[in-house]
């Protein structure tokens, strides 16, 4: 950019954006907008059609250009420090090399935009106050080139970054929760200690990703490469690994209890170095003698005993049908396979665990925390998950909680789920056969393949079209 960039009067530009919105209707006497190496600082574009013009080397420092149309626009080198761009649309922009410190961003579309080597991050405050960072929650970024970008301590939840080229860019600290990565290509790239809670991550390309200590809570990797990857220390409950590479991945202490991976996706080594389920007898549990000390716990209202705490635990094809399990603590545990037919778990902690093909027919959840947990092809029939009525200084009820619940393939047929959070829940294919889903909230949940024709809906809150 040059020492000396060029002024306009704000008449003059005016009349410059009108000509170039004739050009881009082919009027006549319309131009299209040649302003590269201006001064368009401290200004309001909001709404003006900005698309195809040349604007390389301007600077746009707070200048605010919300819902600014800047389609195929030349914008190199530009300067939109704290500029505000929300709900700008960028499709197919060159913005290589601009600046973006502290802009606003948010549910910004940038489809297909060229921000290689542009700079992000924090920028100091009109007034020279407190920095601001760059918000771009929302964005869609589909199948733009962010490649050697530092994001470093960006917002980014709820965007869109699939099929997008993030090689070696730096997503260090950033928030992204429930944004979507798939396809994209983050070789190389770093999101150390970034949230990544429910992202996307689907088909990416991850080689020699550094993900250390990233929460990766709920993240879905299927069909990731994350070969030679760095998750020492991640945390990836209720993550899915289903078809992921992981071959060479640095899984020190890398939290995958209630991880769903294919068998054998891990070597010896691996196995040892992640934080995995283990059996019983290797970390010296008995179970019987946790659910007699857990039942005498129940029986004197918490006076004596202790309440059971198998969490973590390898619990897959045991028999739990009929035993009290009610307030017990099954943090990500796995009860793959297992058999808790008319178990009582009213009140249990079962989040993050692993409950494919479990048994749970007729069994007690009323209040249950079932957070993450993967119930599918799960039989759930007749099962009771309605909210715990709880007598204390004053009665309440505790509703069951399934946020986020992997259910595909499920059979809830004739269960009770008045009152429960579904919100987010994956309830493809799942057969909800005269079940009661009165009142219950299922926010954002996917109900693909369902036919709740039999079934109760009564006061359904938001509910997601199938």
């Amino acid at each position: 950019m040059p020492d000396q960039l060029s002024h306009m009067e704000p008449n003059e530009l005016d009349d410059v954006i009108k000509s170039h919105v004739k050009h881009l209707k082919s009027q006549s006497g319309g131009r299209r907008a040649r302003l590269e190496n201006y001064n368009l600082s401290s200004i309001n574009l909001d709404g003006r059609n900005l698309s195809e013009g040349f604007f390389s080397g301007c600077t746009f420092k707070f200048t605010s250009l919300r819902k600014a149309g800047l389609v195929s626009a030349d914008l190199m080198g530009c300067d939109f420090s704290v500029a505000n761009l929300q709900g700008a649309d960028l499709t197919y922009a060159d913005l290589r090399g601009a600046v973006l410190r502290g802009a606003v961003l948010t549910e910004t579309c940038f489809r297909e935009a060229n921000l290689s080597q542009s700079q992000f991050g924090e920028s100091p405050s009109s007034d020279g106050g407190m920095k601001t960072s760059t918000d771009m929650r929302g964005v869609d970024g589909r199948g733009s080139d962010f490649s050697d970008v530092s994001l470093e301590g960006a917002e980014l939840s709820d965007s869109d970054f699939s099929t997008a080229g993030m090689v070696r860019t730096d997503l260090t600290s950033v928030n992204a929760r429930n944004s979507i990565f798939a396809s994209a290509q983050l070789n190389n790239a770093l999101l150390i200690k970034g949230d990544f809670t429910n992202a996307d991550f689907s088909n990416a390309n991850l080689q020699g990703a550094d993900l250390r200590e990233c929460n990766l809570t709920g993240a879905g990797f299927k069909g990731a490469d994350l070969s030679n990857s760095n998750l020492s220390g991640a945390n990836l409950q209720g993550a899915s690994l289903e078809k992921a590479d992981l071959a060479a991945a640095n899984l020190t202490d890398t939290e995958l209890r209630g991880a769903i991976l294919d068998d054998g996706a891990l070597t010896d080594e691996q196995v040892r170095s992640a934080l995995l389920h283990r059996s019983p007898e290797a970390q010296g549990v008995v179970i019987k003698d946790v659910l007699v000390r857990h039942n005498i716990w129940i029986s004197s209202g918490g006076r004596e005993g202790e309440r059971a705490d198998l969490s973590g635990l390898d619990l897959s094809n045991l028999d739990f049908s009929g035993v009290d399990l009610s307030a017990a603590k099954l943090v990500g545990c796995s009860l793959k396979n297992s058999s808790l037919k008319g178990a009582l778990l009213a009140h249990a902690n079962l989040g993050y665990a692993d409950c494919r093909q479990a048994n749970l027919e007729d069994s007690d959840l009323r209040g249950a925390d079932l957070c993450f947990v993967n119930l599918s092809a799960a039989d759930l029939r007749n099962a009771n998950i309605t909210p715990l009525k709880i007598d204390s200084v004053s009665v309440r009820n505790w509703p069951a909680d399934l946020t986020r619940v992997r259910a595909v393939g499920a059979n809830f047929s004739f269960a009770r789920l008045t009152d429960a959070k579904l919100d987010g829940a994956n309830l493809t294919n799942a057969d909800f056969d005269g079940a009661v889903l009165d009142g219950c909230s299922v926010v954002g949940a996917i109900f693909t393949g369902v036919d709740l024709e039999t079934t109760s809906t009564v006061g359904l809150i938001n509910p997601k079209p199938s």
